[in-house]
């Protein structure tokens, strides 16, 4: 079996702000992982602490390329 190539995953997460409009400020995550399951896995493990409230925005290689010039290697996110 081959393995799955890398690609880029773009999620929003709205967290709690007190100086955002309505208390919660939107972020915007990227990711380079291979699969959903593991950018969704990185990006608990290092940025929010929950899976619970991110969402898919886009995928795939323009996001790859973003995520890359943003600094990430693979299997890492960071916040935008």
């Amino acid at each position: 079996m081959t393995d799955l190539a890398y690609t880029g995953f773009r999620f929003t997460w709205d967290r709690p702000d007190a100086s955002a409009p309505k208390g919660m400020a939107q972020v915007q995550c990227l990711v380079i992982a291979r699969a959903l399951s593991d950018a969704r896995r990185i990006l608990e493990d290092t940025v929010t602490g929950s899976s619970r409230g991110l969402q898919l925005v886009k995928s795939g290689p323009d996001v790859l390329q973003a995520a890359k010039a943003a600094g990430l290697n693979e299997d890492e996110g960071g916040v935008q």
